[in-house]
């Protein structure tokens, strides 16, 4: 390639890459800038009634049972759970972790000690808690010595999904109406295996490890629910103070920012690492 051509290939890179890095820039620095306002924060978390639970068996399609799936007795989990227990472990775990983000968090026991704050108060309410247990059928195969082997395995899987209904006191914008959060995060058996061939005997056999999910593992998901859902809501109300204070609003932006709190800097977040914001 001729000289000036490589310069130019150079020069084409070089600005391409600063103009993506600076058009997160300006993002970025009002992000920063929560930072260091954020203990003004006020959220205050409105519970649930109750925690809805249900149950899908695998030799069934959705779309055939009835709401709510098939009769809780025929799981192998939910019908063991305490779910007033669920819910108290969820709402705990977020409460503490919205309280490790350095926000004003209030219960809503305390609600007009929150309208009395003069400071930003956030809202949010869950709209609906869910926990749904599933069965699912893992297989694998292997072609040895033209005959196709198989192995299959009933795993169960337990979901916690959250609806949260999100609006700002005393923000008379009609651009800042409620707006509906949803999270979902799971817990399931994992099988770890490979078909072996022993060529002496001619024997194949299937070799596997698993990890089975338990009833503890359904309150530790809750618990970890509690965790992620208040990280959720922290760096939803870093990227909403983007929106208001730049022109940066949500159809328009390629980048949603995560505060990483063990190394205190912001962060690009994946869809996988933040809420998924519903129509209300």
């Amino acid at each position: 390639m001729p000289f000036y051509l490589k310069r130019l290939l150079i020069y084409f890179v070089f600005t391409s890459v600063m103009g993506v890095l600076t058009s997160c820039v300006p993002g970025k620095k009002i992000a920063t800038s929560f930072l260091e306002d954020s203990h003004n924060q006020a959220v205050i978390i409105v519970p649930p009634s109750f925690t809805f639970l249900y149950y899908y068996p695998s030799d069934m399609p959705v779309e055939s049972l009835p709401d709510g799936g098939q009769n809780l007795e025929n799981s192998k989990f939910l019908r063991e759970v305490d779910e007033q227990k669920a819910t108290d472990i969820f709402l705990q775990s977020l409460l503490s972790e919205l309280r490790s983000y350095g926000l004003k968090v209030y219960t809503s026991e305390q609600f007009d000690e929150f309208l009395r704050y003069n400071g930003p108060k956030n809202i949010f309410t869950i709209a609906q808690s869910e926990m749904i247990e599933f069965d699912s059928e893992y297989n694998d195969r292997a072609l040895i010595d033209t005959i196709l082997y198989r192995q299959s395995f009933l795993l169960r899987t337990i979901e916690k999904n959250t609806w949260f209904e999100y609006v700002k006191v005393d923000d008379h914008n009609e651009n800042q109406a409620l707006r509906v959060l949803y999270s979902t995060l799971f817990t399931s058996d994992d099988i770890n295996g490979n078909f072996r061939y022993r060529p002496f005997s001619g024997d194949v056999f299937y070799e596997y490890s698993s990890y089975l999910i338990t009833l503890e593992d359904v309150y530790e998901l809750n618990r970890f629910a509690g965790e992620k859902n208040a990280q959720y809501i922290f760096d939803f109300l870093l990227n909403k103070h983007v929106e208001d204070n730049s022109d940066l609003k949500p159809e328009n932006r390629s980048v949603f920012f995560r505060y990483s709190r063990s190394d205190n800097k912001i962060k690009k977040a994946g869809s996988e690492q933040r809420f998924i914001e519903l129509e209300p």
